[in-house]
């Protein structure tokens, strides 16, 4: 299991990311204070945020 990272953008679409440790977040540049994450796996993408 790992983690969902769906960050938004301004012209409304978004930047997804998986990650398999939450060490991998500290690599992710894009996270901001509207990013969503969330703990799962990796099947459980989430299509309607997108």
């Amino acid at each position: 299991m790992g983690y969902h990272i769906l960050i938004p953008e301004s012209n409304s679409s978004s930047i997804y990311y998986y990650v398999e440790n939450i060490e991998e977040l500290a690599y992710i540049d894009d996270i901001t204070e509207d990013t969503i994450v969330y703990e799962g796996p990796k099947s459980q993408m989430p299509w309607r945020l997108m």
